[in-house]
C-alpha cells in the first residue's frame, strides 16, 4: 500500500482480501436499494464532470512508459486551464491530444479502396 497525502492505492490483491474479510467501507445494499432516477441525481456533476461519451474508448488503455519532456510554459497553461472543472488532468488530456493525433494520421495513411477493389476482393 503506497500513502500520499490522503490518497491511498492498492493492488488488486489487497483489494480482493479486504473486501473477503468485509473491510469495503460502501454501504452496497443501499446503492443497490437506489433507484436509476436516485442515483443519477446523486452524481455531483460539477465535481465529478459530464462523461463524454463521443470520446469514450471501449477498450482498456494498455500499459504507460513513463516519459520525461521539455514542454513550453504556454502549452502547459492552456492544458490546464482547458481541463479546468472537468474532473481530467492535464497530462490525461495532453495524452487524449496526442491519441487523437495518431489516429487521424493512421486514418489518413491508409489506403483509399475504390469500388472496384471491393469488387474484386
Amino acid at each position: 500500500m503506497q500513502t500520499e497525502e490522503n490518497i491511498v492505492s492498492y493492488t488488486m490483491d489487497e483489494v480482493k482480501a479486504m473486501n473477503a474479510r468485509g473491510e469495503s467501507q460502501s454501504n452496497w445494499a443501499y446503492v443497490d436499494a437506489l433507484t436509476d432516477e436516485e442515483l443519477e441525481a446523486s452524481i455531483d456533476w460539477e465535481e465529478e464532470g459530464v462523461p463524454d461519451y463521443d470520446s469514450a474508448r471501449p477498450d482498456i488503455p494498455g500499459p504507460h512508459q513513463r516519459l520525461a519532456m521539455l514542454i513550453d510554459d504556454d502549452i502547459i497553461a492552456w492544458f490546464r486551464a482547458e481541463v479546468a472543472g472537468t474532473g481530467l488532468g492535464f497530462k490525461t488530456r495532453m495524452n487524449e491530444v496526442l491519441r487523437e493525433y495518431m489516429e487521424n494520421r493512421r486514418e489518413a495513411s491508409r489506403p483509399a479502396t475504390t469500388g472496384a477493389a471491393r469488387r474484386a476482393g
